[in-house]
């Protein structure tokens, strides 16, 4: 049997293409504490990989909830942490669609915190990453927020290289920074760190480190010490 060689046109139409276009999507997020006009406090709170916002907003149980309002958003992608059926985790991105799935985020947080800012237009704003949550964060604040935030909280993780450029860079200074690094974190070595920190030193991004005895999570109680620190 004879097969006539593919045209150049024929190849054209028989390649995959990609095309993206935008959809509505119904997200969810979980909420500890009152928020009203006399919440001082409006925390958005952003979990790690895998995480469920119902479990990682108790994470937040020591605050005193007339003054703390707590905010877990979902990460837009839900799935089974383990086969086809039990426990559900979310994630705020993966590496395919990366960019979409940014943009995405900081289009969907900033539509929340309209939200929630117009219930307590008098509370200060903490952004907490955990984990997967912190560049989400800081990618957040630095290139799509557009009110007044009073803290940046990274626990367990990093700040983004990608938002270290000048005007991110000013815009990170423009709050208190805090990063807290525990001493036992399997995915944040020594070297690791070390390479992060004289990162944000080059960058001349003001910090505070704290370094506590731990794995990586978040510890209610340390939480609840610093805050008393405020």
């Amino acid at each position: 049997m004879f097969f006539a060689p593919l045209t150049s046109n024929l190849l054209a139409i028989l390649k995959t293409s990609e095309h993206t276009f935008k959809t509505e999507k119904t997200a969810r997020y979980f909420q500890q504490g009152q928020l009203n006009s006399e919440t001082q406090y409006l925390w958005i709170v952003l979990h790690g990989y895998g995480l469920h916002p119902k479990h990682f907003v108790k994470k937040f149980e020591l605050l005193h909830p007339e003054k703390h309002c707590v905010v877990a958003p979902e990460g837009l992608s839900r799935f089974y942490q383990k086969g086809f059926g039990g426990r559900v985790g979310a994630s705020w991105m993966t590496s395919d669609g990366r960019l979409d799935d940014i943009a995405d985020n900081m289009n969907y947080l900033s539509q929340l915190h309209d939200r929630l800012h117009s219930k307590a237009p008098h509370a200060k704003l903490i952004v907490l990453g955990f984990s997967q949550g912190s560049p989400t964060a800081c990618r957040w604040l630095v290139n799509a927020f557009q009110g007044v935030a009073h803290r940046l909280i990274i626990w367990a993780s990093d700040i983004p290289e990608d938002v270290m450029t000048a005007e991110g860079v000013q815009k990170l200074n423009a709050l208190d920074v805090s990063i807290f690094i525990g001493d036992n974190d399997p995915f944040i070595h020594e070297e690791r760190k070390r390479q992060f920190l004289d990162l944000v030193q080059q960058h001349q991004v003001k910090y505070t480190l704290y370094e506590y005895q731990g794995e990586h999570r978040v510890y209610p109680e340390l939480l609840s010490e610093f805050v008393e620190t405020w």
